[in-house]
């Protein structure tokens, strides 16, 4: 099985770089595949052992891939919390879900993401938009002080991930701070 996860890594490393046609069916088949063997050969995921940590790291990988994929797909995006909830640890799958929610701008379906999630990852997606949103205030590029001819793309940007913090009532206070 670490074999297999190994290969199917490398495949989907130098497929994701290739960008071709077949990309998304083959993400999808991986992707179901690696949640079969996870299910069926659990030990060997194992993380206290080197091979079950770089299978684990292998899986993970694969699913990202995925979701990533989805991403850039009009109306799959309700599918990506599902499969972003089955990436472990907890700050890996945050990490993924925040960098989905930062791509789909305030234009897209957010509310809808927001609460897939909050199906998916209940006791994560308060943490999830919380680092959505701090991670866009540090990414984006910001106006110098004292240019007060108008905000910056990167102002915009920021302003519009604080959106993110008013889905859900218990992040209003995170909003404000």
């Amino acid at each position: 099985a670490k074999t297999i996860m190994e290969d199917l890594h490398a495949v989907v490393e130098g497929r994701s770089q290739q960008r071709d046609e077949n990309l998304g069916e083959f993400l999808r088949f991986a992707t179901h595949f690696v949640l079969q063997v996870r299910r069926q050969f659990s030990q060997v995921f194992d993380s206290s052992s080197e091979v079950g940590s770089r299978a684990h790291e292998c899986s993970n990988d694969i699913i990202a891939a995925y979701i990533e994929h989805l991403s850039c797909r009009k109306g799959c995006e309700g599918m990506v919390a599902l499969y972003a909830s089955h990436i472990e640890p907890t700050a890996k799958r945050r990490e993924v879900y925040a960098a989905f929610l930062r791509k789909m701008g305030r234009d897209g379906p957010q509310l809808e993401c927001v609460e897939k999630g909050a199906r998916h990852m209940a006791n994560d997606i308060d943490a999830i938009l919380k680092l959505a949103v701090e991670e866009t205030r540090l990414r984006e590029e910001s106006r110098k002080p004292g240019d007060f001819e108008g905000l910056s793309r990167g102002d915009e940007t920021k302003i519009s991930a604080l959106h993110l913090l008013f889905f859900r009532e218990r992040n209003y206070w995170d909003g404000l701070r």
